[in-house]
């Protein structure tokens, strides 16, 4: 018990430092989706009262910061594999921006004050290569991933630059060439293939969905691993997927979570309508197979 107390002093004293810094500070569950409904804080940063009771809640909390104008113009790339890595450090140059070593490759932190507003965007120049701008969040050391790895500032004193570099005009070049998105969600590609990078967002808008039309935890729980054995590439562990519709399970049947969920209503519908006639479909084999 006292380690777990360690931890989360360190997680809420990190929380209340970054805004410090003027950053806007959320708290993230273990499967990167926030503990609140965050939009607020797009437009409103986070006092340190309500850091502490964020904590106080929920105390092994990851740490999340909302990208864009209200964290003073912040831009995160997120390299996901090695190729995705070496692209970026090629556009680095001499420029050295925060560098926080992630489950699977890195986070590259940077500031754009200029009148180009960045939004998120997914799969630059065909890699594993994301940007979180204008309505996205992070998640930030000292916050651990599923995997158990714990996300960690490479930069010297194992803390992130007193000031973020701009960023550079090559990755800005990089970014603006790919058709953003206008949250931090995205929905399937047109092969139906849920890629690495949107698994947890789009498990998560498809949960939410079903909650809003009244479907039961455990009813979400079974759909969302049947779309993730099918669709998911690769898919997600069984016990992140629970987490998810755990997750979204928290909000009343009926109720909209605070999640985004598709803007195109016939794609959504299909969506959820192939879950269920997947899952009916595992549901008659096992039944088949239980009766042989």
């Amino acid at each position: 018990m006292e380690g777990a107390g360690r931890e989360t002093d360190s997680l809420l004293t990190t929380a209340v430092a970054y805004a410090e810094r003027g950053w806007s500070v959320i708290p993230i569950g273990p499967n990167k989706l926030p503990h609140i409904r965050w939009k607020i804080r797009q437009v409103r940063r986070a006092t340190v009262d309500e850091l502490l009771a964020y904590w106080t809640r929920w105390p092994s909390a990851n740490v999340g910061v909302v990208t864009g104008s209200i964290s003073g113009g912040l831009v995160v790339v997120d390299a996901d594999d090695d190729d995705a890595v070496s692209a970026v450090l090629d556009l680095l140059g001499d420029v050295v921006p925060g560098i926080v070593e992630t489950a699977c490759g890195g986070h590259y932190w940077f500031t754009d004050r200029t009148a180009q507003i960045h939004r998120n965007g997914v799969r630059l120049a065909g890699r594993k290569l994301d940007v979180r701008g204008e309505g996205g969040y992070v998640v930030a050391p000292p916050s651990v991933h599923s995997s158990g790895h714990v996300y960690r500032w490479v930069n010297d004193g194992g803390t992130p630059p007193s000031a973020l570099p701009p960023l550079p005009q090559s990755l800005s070049n990089l970014i603006t060439a790919q058709k953003p998105t206008s949250s931090a969600y995205v929905v399937p590609t047109s092969t139906g293939r849920i890629l690495e990078g949107n698994r947890n967002s789009t498990l998560a808008s498809l949960a939410g969905v079903m909650r809003s039309r009244g479907m039961s935890v455990i009813a979400i729980e079974a759909a969302l691993l049947a779309e993730n054995s099918v669709s998911c590439d690769p898919p997600l562990g069984r016990a992140e997927v629970r987490g998810i519709a755990a997750s979204i399970g928290r909000y009343q049947a009926g109720d909209r979570p605070n999640v985004t969920v598709f803007r195109d209503i016939s794609l959504e519908l299909r969506q959820i309508r192939r879950v269920l006639e997947g899952l009916a479909v595992k549901i008659a084999c096992r039944d088949e197979k239980d009766g042989s």
